[in-house]
């Protein structure tokens, strides 16, 4: 079963000034991991581009199986209200749980909300607080996902608090209309995007950004050589 594991903190218990959420990376011996890296489906998002289909997968928005999930999710639907049988089709219907007077409530289990529904409680009892999205090899591609979706949910209160995005070995996630987008929101007027990279590490060449599968990197580079000297 494919899980995804993700820590959120805080600098202090009280008054803190920075909420963490790490995304765990790619576990040497997790074949699940691995198929996910290597992975090259892609799933097209209007105005967002086409991002990688494990990657979305991995972060609770649906399922290549039944694509009507990964639309369903991404169409930014609520989860605050309640939905009638009508409204809910046989491929969705997994996406939900039903409540005692009969209707159905969309399930918050899946990792996005859960972070997202975290999140907004930890900002909201730190009030001064903004927050950083890490994560390595696969969980650096989340750590970049998770504002994305963010982003097209027009969740922009919570951005406002987005301190940065720091990736570690992170595997290339779009295309390269997936990278203006990205650019425009996380790199202006200010980058608030960092992707630490080891010259020898296989992941941050995956996908691949040749002629047929189109993935393309983003960002400031931070790309360090086999002594972990930073090279300019």
């Amino acid at each position: 079963k494919k899980s995804t594991q993700v820590f959120i903190l805080c600098d202090k218990r009280v008054d803190a000034s920075i909420v963490l959420i790490s995304f765990r990376g790619t576990e040497p011996f997790d074949p699940d991991d691995w198929n996910t890296d290597i992975d090259y489906s892609w799933y097209k998002i209007p105005k967002m581009g086409r991002i990688h289909m494990g990657f979305l997968e991995a972060l609770g928005l649906g399922n290549r199986i039944q694509v009507s999930t990964l639309q369903f999710h991404l169409q930014g639907h609520s989860l605050k209200r309640s939905y009638s049988a009508t409204e809910v089709n046989y491929d969705t219907s997994s996406l939900f749980v039903e409540r005692k007077d009969g209707s159905l409530e969309m399930d918050k289990e899946n990792a996005y909300y859960v972070v997202r529904s975290k999140l907004k409680d930890l900002l909201h009892e730190h009030k001064k607080a903004k927050f950083i999205v890490t994560g390595h090899s696969l969980g650096g591609a989340l750590a970049v996902l998770f504002p994305a979706v963010l982003l097209f949910h027009k969740e922009e209160e919570l951005l406002k608090r987005l301190l940065g995005v720091y990736t570690f070995g992170q595997p290339r996630v779009g295309d390269q209309q997936f990278e203006r987008f990205m650019e425009d929101h996380l790199c202006h007027p200010k980058s608030k995007y960092l992707r630490v990279v080891y010259c020898n590490d296989l992941v941050p060449r995956l996908p691949y950004d040749n002629k047929i599968f189109l993935y393309k990197h983003f960002g400031t580079c931070l790309y360090y050589d086999s002594l972990y000297i930073e090279q300019v």
